[in-house]
This record gives structure tokens, C-alpha cells and sequence, in this order.
């Protein structure tokens, strides 16, 4: 994002969106769980190259992949939803 000051307002031009973006319109994410795991370096490194290669972060991978594998979970089993 490019930043542009104005006296009243910070505002951004989001180069992605093409549009421009003012700091009021900005919500702040609300506060959901989080998880820390620990991965053998080779499966760290093809999260990594996964993630860039589909321009996200490893953070946001790991929890497409596992809420992927949770849902496919409970399709498959929808009575023992808490057994993987």
C-alpha cells in the first residue's frame, strides 16, 4: 500500500484493489484463537514454497489446510465430529 497524508486522515491507495482506502474504514480483525505448532524443518520449508507460490502466508495456509481436513473430516464421519 502507498501512503498518502492528508491533515485530516491517513489514507491508502490499495495497489490491489486499485481504490483508495482511509484509515476509518480500517476495523480492527476481531481477536479469534490461535495455535502454535512445531514442523520438522522440510515440511516448514514446502509450507513456505507452497504459500508463496499461492501468495499467502504459511500462517494463513496452515489454517486453510487444516480447516480443510477438519471439514473433510466431518463429512465423512458427521456423527464423531471430535475423533480425527
Amino acid at each position: 500500500m502507498m501512503l498518502i497524508t492528508s491533515a485530516v486522515n491517513k489514507i491508502f491507495l490499495d495497489q490491489q484493489e486499485s481504490r483508495i482506502v482511509s484509515l476509518l474504514d480500517i476495523r480492527p480483525m476481531a481477536m479469534r484463537p490461535r495455535v502454535t505448532i512445531t514442523l520438522d524443518e522440510e515440511i516448514y520449508k514446502e509450507l513456505t514454497n507452497i504459500a508463496e507460490e499461492q501468495e499467502r502466508t504459511p500462517a494463513n495456509l496452515a489454517a486453510y489446510i487444516v480447516t480443510k481436513a477438519i471439514k473433510e473430516k466431518n463429512k465423512e464421519n458427521p456423527q464423531n465430529k471430535e475423533v480425527l
